[in-house]
Protein backbone atom coordinates (compact mmCIF):
# COMPACT_ATOMS: atom_id res chain seq x y z
CA UNK A 1 0.00 0.00 0.00
CA UNK A 2 1.47 3.33 -1.04
CA UNK A 3 1.37 6.09 1.56
CA UNK A 4 0.81 9.50 0.02
CA UNK A 5 2.31 12.43 1.86
CA UNK A 6 0.98 15.96 1.87
CA UNK A 7 3.38 18.20 -0.07
CA UNK A 8 5.89 19.80 2.27
CA UNK A 9 7.99 22.87 1.61
CA UNK A 10 11.50 22.57 2.97
CA UNK A 11 13.76 25.60 3.04
CA UNK A 12 17.43 24.63 2.97
CA UNK A 13 19.74 27.50 3.79
CA UNK A 14 23.45 28.00 4.07
CA UNK A 15 24.61 31.50 4.97
CA UNK A 16 22.67 33.96 2.80
CA UNK A 17 22.21 31.44 -0.03
CA UNK A 18 19.13 29.27 0.01
CA UNK A 19 16.86 27.02 -1.99
CA UNK A 20 13.24 25.94 -1.63
CA UNK A 21 12.11 22.47 -2.64
CA UNK A 22 8.62 20.98 -2.80
CA UNK A 23 8.53 17.25 -2.10
CA UNK A 24 5.17 15.55 -2.62
CA UNK A 25 6.58 12.27 -1.27
CA UNK A 26 8.93 13.52 1.40
CA UNK A 27 9.60 10.12 3.02
CA UNK A 28 11.10 8.61 -0.14
CA UNK A 29 12.60 11.81 -1.57
CA UNK A 30 15.10 12.59 1.18
CA UNK A 31 17.53 10.34 2.92
CA UNK A 32 20.10 12.87 4.18
CA UNK A 33 20.21 16.65 4.48
CA UNK A 34 23.50 18.28 5.39
CA UNK A 35 22.23 21.83 5.82
CA UNK A 36 19.87 23.63 8.19
CA UNK A 37 16.20 22.87 7.51
CA UNK A 38 13.20 25.01 8.42
CA UNK A 39 9.72 23.50 8.26
CA UNK A 40 6.81 25.85 8.95
CA UNK A 41 3.93 23.76 10.23
CA UNK A 42 3.55 20.54 12.15
CA UNK A 43 5.96 17.62 11.82
CA UNK A 44 5.16 14.06 12.89
CA UNK A 45 7.88 11.41 13.28
CA UNK A 46 6.56 7.88 13.70
CA UNK A 47 9.94 6.33 14.47
CA UNK A 48 12.88 7.13 16.71
CA UNK A 49 14.25 10.65 16.64
CA UNK A 50 17.93 11.08 17.46
CA UNK A 51 19.32 14.55 17.98
CA UNK A 52 22.49 16.21 19.12
CA UNK A 53 20.50 18.68 21.17
CA UNK A 54 16.96 19.92 21.44
CA UNK A 55 15.27 23.21 22.04
CA UNK A 56 12.10 25.16 21.45
CA UNK A 57 11.67 28.77 20.55
CA UNK A 58 8.84 31.09 21.59
CA UNK A 59 8.21 34.79 21.57
CA UNK A 60 9.91 36.12 24.68
CA UNK A 61 7.17 36.57 27.31
CA UNK A 62 8.75 39.79 28.61
CA UNK A 63 9.29 41.33 25.15
CA UNK A 64 7.31 39.31 22.59
CA UNK A 65 7.47 41.93 19.85
CA UNK A 66 11.24 42.10 19.85
CA UNK A 67 12.80 38.96 21.28
CA UNK A 68 12.72 35.20 20.96
CA UNK A 69 13.29 32.85 23.85
CA UNK A 70 15.16 29.62 23.11
CA UNK A 71 15.12 26.88 25.71
CA UNK A 72 16.35 23.38 25.89
CA UNK A 73 13.66 21.08 27.20
CA UNK A 74 12.91 18.41 29.71
CA UNK A 75 11.19 15.45 28.10
CA UNK A 76 8.18 14.69 30.22
CA UNK A 77 4.41 14.34 29.94
CA UNK A 78 4.32 17.74 31.66
CA UNK A 79 5.40 20.96 29.93
CA UNK A 80 8.40 21.50 32.20
CA UNK A 81 11.37 23.79 32.29
CA UNK A 82 13.97 23.96 35.01
CA UNK A 83 12.98 27.00 37.09
CA UNK A 84 10.41 28.49 39.52
CA UNK A 85 9.78 25.57 41.93
CA UNK A 86 12.27 24.97 44.68
CA UNK A 87 13.76 21.67 45.82
CA UNK A 88 16.78 21.71 48.07
CA UNK A 89 18.59 19.66 50.65
CA UNK A 90 21.70 20.02 52.76
CA UNK A 91 24.67 17.85 51.85
CA UNK A 92 26.79 15.73 54.21
CA UNK A 93 24.56 16.21 57.29
CA UNK A 94 20.92 17.01 58.14
CA UNK A 95 19.89 20.64 58.38
CA UNK A 96 16.18 20.70 59.23
CA UNK A 97 15.91 24.50 59.48
CA UNK A 98 16.71 25.30 55.83
CA UNK A 99 14.17 27.52 54.09
CA UNK A 100 13.74 29.89 51.14
CA UNK A 101 14.40 33.34 52.58
CA UNK A 102 13.76 35.17 49.29
CA UNK A 103 11.95 33.87 46.22
CA UNK A 104 13.45 34.31 42.75
CA UNK A 105 14.03 37.96 41.89
CA UNK A 106 16.47 39.14 39.22
CA UNK A 107 17.47 35.52 38.53
CA UNK A 108 18.51 34.92 42.15
CA UNK A 109 16.96 33.38 45.26
CA UNK A 110 18.18 33.00 48.83
CA UNK A 111 18.30 29.82 50.91
CA UNK A 112 18.71 30.47 54.63
CA UNK A 113 18.74 28.67 57.98
CA UNK A 114 20.76 25.65 58.98
CA UNK A 115 24.32 25.74 60.22
CA UNK A 116 26.91 28.21 58.88
CA UNK A 117 28.82 27.15 55.73
CA UNK A 118 26.75 24.04 55.02
CA UNK A 119 26.58 22.91 51.41
CA UNK A 120 23.17 22.79 49.76
CA UNK A 121 22.03 20.95 46.64
CA UNK A 122 19.13 22.71 44.92
CA UNK A 123 16.98 22.58 41.82
CA UNK A 124 14.33 24.99 40.59
CA UNK A 125 11.63 23.75 38.18
CA UNK A 126 8.52 25.18 36.60
CA UNK A 127 5.63 24.67 34.22
CA UNK A 128 5.19 26.80 31.08
CA UNK A 129 2.38 29.37 31.07
CA UNK A 130 3.44 31.47 28.05
CA UNK A 131 0.87 32.47 25.37
CA UNK A 132 2.00 29.81 22.85
CA UNK A 133 1.61 26.85 25.20
CA UNK A 134 -1.69 28.21 26.55
CA UNK A 135 -3.06 28.34 22.98
CA UNK A 136 -1.34 25.07 21.92
CA UNK A 137 -1.34 22.83 25.00
CA UNK A 138 0.17 19.37 24.90
CA UNK A 139 -2.62 16.92 25.56
CA UNK A 140 -1.05 13.64 26.77
CA UNK A 141 -3.99 11.38 25.82
CA UNK A 142 -6.24 11.81 22.78
CA UNK A 143 -8.74 9.50 21.07
CA UNK A 144 -7.64 8.04 17.73
CA UNK A 145 -9.73 9.34 14.85
CA UNK A 146 -9.85 11.12 11.51
CA UNK A 147 -8.15 14.25 12.88
CA UNK A 148 -5.34 12.32 14.55
CA UNK A 149 -2.24 10.48 13.36
CA UNK A 150 -4.21 7.23 12.97
CA UNK A 151 -7.87 6.19 13.08
CA UNK A 152 -9.45 3.94 15.72
CA UNK A 153 -8.28 0.38 15.16
CA UNK A 154 -5.11 1.51 13.34
CA UNK A 155 -1.65 1.62 14.86
CA UNK A 156 1.32 3.91 14.47
CA UNK A 157 3.49 0.76 14.57
CA UNK A 158 1.17 -1.97 13.20
CA UNK A 159 4.00 -4.52 13.04
CA UNK A 160 4.04 -4.62 16.85
CA UNK A 161 0.41 -5.79 17.03
CA UNK A 162 0.08 -9.21 15.39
Amino acid sequence: METRQTPVVIIITSGIMGAIFLFPYIASAISRINESVTVRGNVVVTGALAKGSGSFVIDHPLDPANKLLYHSFVESPDVKNIYFRYQFSSLEKPSPNLYIKQEIRNNRFVISGGEPKIRVSWQVTGVRHDPYILKNPIIPEVEKGSNELVNKGEYVFPELYD
